[in-house]
């Protein structure tokens, strides 16, 4: 069994409605459970399992008919908890008369129901379903709460690389045109500065600094002075007991990490 069907209580409402009166859409459910086979849909008041309240589309409303999409998203209220098979679906509308909610439109998906995970591993898992209401008038439709629809992940991903696409690629193409210039333009002014002063140090086939773009190096057998000669003191010096590269700081030697080797 896989269908909908527009219970008698919800066809009373629906049939009632006078040209002009408003009807107006409480909520829209969905659900786990499944109709009895054999039993009649016609008088349902609500789901068999009800799970959680999904949200509409914006609707459409061409000549008597109504058409939204109902859908229905793991992190909607707060994020679902516990996975459950999405088996029934329900639009429900308000009774003008008595204030309380009727079950106009029964969606079943019978043999074919469809999982949707939790969201403990924050994955969005989003079902729609779309729906279409025939009134017998022009009666306005309205809703209790914002009609939306949402959009994945890669929803939103692929709108807005179409949107850019467009947009770089039509009347605004002098916009690419103007950043891959500009791009160049930084690319060969970050070149100049390559071993210049103030610039960027480069590095040779090893990886590393050449000595060309370090300090001044003043160069001793062993460092046995105190300190270094008057006017030196800014100079890395090398022990060549054990080639590695010292400073002084002002007060004693101290060695770096790196070697003259």
């Amino acid at each position: 069994m896989y269908g909908f069907v527009i219970p008698a209580a919800g066809m009373d409402l629906l049939a009632g409605l006078l040209a002009s009166d408003t009807l107006t859409i409480a909520r829209v459910t969905v659900g786990s459970g499944r109709p009895e086979p054999g039993s009649d849909m016609s008088e349902l008041t609500d789901l068999v399992s009800p799970v959680a309240n999904a949200t509409i589309s914006v609707p459409i409303k061409q000549g008597n008919t109504c058409s939204f999409t109902i859908e229905y998203r793991n992190d909607m209220h707060g994020g679902l908890e516990h996975g459950f098979w999405l088996n029934e679906f329900g639009v429900f509308a308000t009774d003008p008369e008595s204030g309380g909610e009727v079950l106009i439109y029964y969606g079943t998906l019978g043999d074919f129901p469809q999982p949707v995970s939790s969201f403990v591993t924050g994955t969005v898992d989003a079902r729609r379903f779309p729906v279409s209401i025939v009134l017998t008038n022009d009666s306005v439709v309205e809703f209790k709460f914002p009609p939306m629809a949402f959009m994945t992940a890669s929803e939103v991903e692929r709108y807005f690389q179409y949107a850019l696409t467009e947009s770089l690629d039509g009347e605004d193409g002098r916009i690419r045109a103007n950043l891959e210039a500009r791009l160049d333009e930084m690319v060969e002014e970050i070149k100049a500065e390559w071993g210049q002063a103030n610039g960027v140090a480069t590095l040779d086939e090893d990886g590393k600094v050449p000595l060309e773009n370090l300090p001044d190096m003043g160069n001793t057998s062993t460092i046995k002075q105190a300190e270094p000669p008057e006017g030196d003191d800014n100079k890395l010096w090398i022990n060549t007991t054990n080639d590695v590269i010292h400073y002084w700081n002002g007060v004693a030697w101290k060695p770096t990490s790196g070697t003259a080797r």
